[in-house]
C-alpha cells in the first residue's frame, strides 16, 4: 500500500534532489578547471535557504503553529541554525535531536551519494576531462 507523503515529505524529497543536482554539476565544474565559485554554487545558496524556509513553513502548518522570527530569521543566515531552533521550539529536546541529525544526515548523505556516482561515471566515461 502505498502511503500519500505530506507536503514536508516532498520539500524535503526536492532539497535532497537539488543538493545532489548541485553536487553533480560542481564536481563536473571542477574537473573542467573552472573558477572556484560559480554561478552553480550561487544558485545552490538561495535554493537550500528558499527549500529550508518553505519545509520550516510546512512542518509549523502541519503542527498548527506559528514560527518564530528568530527561527525566520537565523534560516536565512545558517540554514542548521534556523532549523535547530524550530525543532526545539515546536517539540520536545528528545525529539528535536534526532529529527535535526536525520535531516541534515541525509542532506550530506545525498551529495555524498552523488559526488561519489558522479566520479565513479566520469572516471569510466571519456567525460573525466583528464
Amino acid at each position: 500500500m502505498l502511503t500519500r507523503f505530506s507536503k514536508r515529505d516532498r520539500i524535503y524529497g526536492l532539497l535532497l534532489l537539488f543538493v545532489a543536482f548541485g553536487t553533480v554539476i560542481d564536481i563536473i565544474f571542477w574537473r573542467a578547471e573552472l573558477p572556484l565559485i560559480t554561478l552553480n554554487d550561487l544558485f545552490q545558496i538561495v535554493g537550500i535557504v528558499v527549500l529550508c524556509q518553505l519545509w520550516l513553513n510546512a512542518d509549523a502548518l502541519e503542527l498548527d503553529l506559528d514560527r518564530s522570527s528568530g527561527s525566520k530569521i537565523a534560516t536565512l543566515l545558517l540554514p542548521p541554525l534556523g532549523i535547530g531552533m524550530h525543532l526545539f521550539q515546536t517539540r520536545k529536546w528528545q525529539v528535536a535531536i534526532p529529527a535535526f541529525l536525520l535531516f541534515w544526515g541525509g542532506y550530506f548523505i545525498s551529495n555524498i551519494v552523488a559526488g561519489f556516482l558522479t566520479v565513479a561515471i566520469m572516471d569510466q566515461t571519456s567525460l573525466g576531462f583528464n
